[in-house]
């Protein structure tokens, strides 16, 4: 009887919401961006890229202070992109386990 060991995997995918939108919008690679979340006028900032954080905006800000920044572009946070990314994610891991020779 051959013994199957387990094989575990830990994904880190650095602000993730701005990322799984990024992974569709190649046009905002060198522009700062940020996601935004809730219910207007309530929403605020769940996850921003590298470029916008240089220029000062932060997790949390709501939209008026986001707006202070003029070349920052916002967009809304996409569930369903995020669920797309995160298959996509995985199946890219998954290909790592059978390239070892082991199933998923």
């Amino acid at each position: 009887m051959t013994k199957h060991s387990e094989l575990y995997a830990c994904l880190y995918a650095k602000e993730f919401p701005a990322q799984a939108l990024l992974r569709l919008r190649p046009d905002l690679r060198d522009k700062p961006f940020v996601v935004m979340e809730g219910e207007p006028p309530l929403q605020q900032v769940c996850s921003l890229n590298g470029k916008a954080s240089r220029l000062g905006v932060a997790r949390e800000m709501t939209e008026v202070e986001v707006d202070a920044f003029s070349s920052v572009e916002l967009l809304s946070r996409s569930l369903k992109e995020e669920a797309a990314a995160k298959a996509a994610l995985l199946e890219c891991a998954g290909g790592f386990f059978t390239a070892c020779g082991r199933s998923k």
